[in-house]
């Protein structure tokens, strides 16, 4: 009778994840665990340890998501691709949006193809480390 039931992360003020972000933590990745299992699978489907190592090689490169040093994500993303998707699903964005965002900040044409394309070809070889040529070179 006396307990109470948490707040979902989203219906939290920053205030109370403050004061407690791990119970916030926690409850989002379980919830993204539990669904993301239960996805069918399909061409190019990344199976969750392949998510999980770029998630863990993210956090490791960023010091546990406390130092975004853009010149270091950039490389982590070109030797491990998959860090590319992480990214994008955090961001909780569509291939398309993620697209549309980039070109917006950047000025250049990032169209929806290009990233489709990124997005299916990291999908498709996680572990192959991508080579930049052009635009996509500049930092």
């Amino acid at each position: 009778m006396g307990s109470t039931m948490m707040k979902l992360p989203f219906e939290a003020a920053a205030q109370e994840i403050l004061k407690n972000p791990d119970v916030y933590v926690d409850s989002v990745f379980a919830s993204l665990e539990s669904e993301f299992l239960m996805l069918p699978k399909g061409i190019g489907f990344v199976e969750y340890a392949v998510f999980e190592k770029g998630y863990e090689t993210l956090k490791k490169a960023t010091g546990g998501f406390r130092e975004l040093n853009p010149e270091k994500v950039i490389t982590i993303c070109t030797s491990c691709p998959m860090v590319l998707i992480v990214l994008r699903a955090m961001l909780g964005f569509s291939p398309p949006e993620w697209g549309f965002l980039a070109t917006e900040r950047t000025k250049i044409d990032v169209t929806q193809g290009y990233v489709r394309t990124l997005h299916r070809a990291v999908r498709k070889a996680p572990t192959r480390a991508l080579r930049p040529a052009g635009e996509s070179a500049a930092a």
